[in-house]
């Protein structure tokens, strides 16, 4: 698949311009600078898309930059791949453009050229790692990305490498210097190891992370210079991920995708400038019974509110990041349908395990593409105030 950006106009919603491809155009032989095999983003492969859903978008404002990060394939090797490119970058030469063995016509999508920097390396533009879970957010105090995922070990926290002298915090520390294979922080802390990434938040000029580990549903802090300077876990029962419409577990037992972490009370980028007992945070989890709940949580990971079991009323996605408004609430969206039996939860209530039945394969058809059979036309929105559910 070839992945583009659409941009559109923030109070209207009408197209800006012209969808410009970001990442690579697939073929057997690089032809050209940003074609090959390597890190290809799949129309279907399971554990690719297991690892980071159909992939992550976060823009730099500092650099008017976007990086996308999805689960890719190196033929059927599984990996990963990140690319950045500047919000108005040039397109490609007419001579680039004729090496392509499977052009898009231009008309409809805009080839481009990548940025280069220091975040770049030949691993990130695509490379067969095994990735199996991924998060990332930007830093508006930072001016750079945070990043997390693991492979076969730990759960490992980098920094991107955007930000340069002058426009940011450059990695430091454990986070230097950036790429693939250097600047890895190991969410390790005595006899606890992270397992799955899930979500990071600014936090003063640190970090306040969600991630699951061997003991539970785990919120740390984690300093600009890598250093893990908090640990708690919040809850000990966790979720398993869910494979088939019966819901059973999947055969490796991996841990679901549902802990999420997000400012409450006070937009991102004016919360990041500072970070302790004053601050808000909402915290999602799952329990291994896949009941669902919410807790505020101050920025020391502590909880400051009486937990809130949401499993009657609202669901979210597995791959699917919370947002904070201007006013300060947390926002999700989704579309589920209803449990009526209770088989997966209070009767009546959102079905977490399985939404919606997949396509049905036919001989008469190569591509599994199109309606997805008994599909809503409709998304459920969930904001979350201050102790406030709606």
């Amino acid at each position: 698949m070839v992945l583009a950006v659409c941009e559109v106009n923030g109070t209207t919603m009408r197209q800006q311009r012209m969808p410009w491809q970001i990442g690579k155009q697939y073929q057997a032989e690089a032809t050209a600078p940003n074609t090959g095999i390597w890190g290809s983003f799949p129309l279907s492969a399971w554990f690719a898309q297991r690892s980071a859903g159909y992939g992550y978008l976060v823009y730099s404002p500092a650099h008017q930059l976007w990086t996308a990060w999805y689960g890719a394939t190196v033929g059927s090797h599984t990996g990963f791949a990140m690319h950045t490119y500047h919000k108005d970058a040039p397109t490609v030469s007419e001579e680039e453009y004729t090496e392509y063995a499977y052009p898009v016509p231009r008309d409809q999508v805009e080839p481009r050229q990548e940025a280069s920097g220091p975040w770049k390396d030949h691993h990130r533009t695509g490379t067969g790692d095994h990735q199996a879970s991924a998060a990332m957010r930007y830093h508006p105090r930072l001016k750079d990305i945070g990043l997390q995922k693991h492979t076969h070990g730990p759960v490992y926290m980098q920094q991107y490498g955007l930000a340069q002298d002058g426009s940011g915090q450059p990695p430091a520390g454990a986070f230097a210097p950036p790429g693939h294979k250097t600047g890895r922080l190991e969410l390790v802390v005595g006899n606890e190891t992270g397992l799955q990434a899930n979500t990071l938040r600014p936090c003063g000029e640190d970090w306040l992370v969600a991630i699951i580990a061997d003991t539970g549903n785990v919120c740390a802090k984690v300093t600009k210079l890598g250093e893990v300077a908090l640990w708690r876990v919040i809850e000990a029962s966790v979720g398993k991920m869910p494979c088939g419409s019966n819901g059973g577990n999947c055969g490796d037992q991996a841990p679901g995708r549902m802990l999420r972490l997000a400012n409450l009370g006070t937009p991102e980028h004016e919360a990041s400038a500072r970070c302790g007992p004053d601050e808000r945070f909402l915290l999602g989890f799952e329990k291994e019974d896949r009941s669902r709940w919410l807790v505020e949580l101050d920025g020391d990971c502590n909880e400051v509110s009486d937990r809130m079991d949401v499993t009657q009323h609202t669901h979210w996605p597995l791959y699917q990041d919370w947002t904070t408004t201007a006013q300060g609430a947390v926002v999700w969206v989704s579309s589920w349908h209803t449990d009526p039996d209770g088989d997966f939860g209070p009767p009546g209530s959102p079905n977490g395990v399985w939404p919606y039945n997949p396509k049905p394969q036919s001989e008469e058809a190569e591509h599994l593409f199109g309606l997805t059979p008994g599909a809503m036309n409709a998304a459920k929105v969930t904001a979350q105030r201050l102790a406030v559910l709606s």
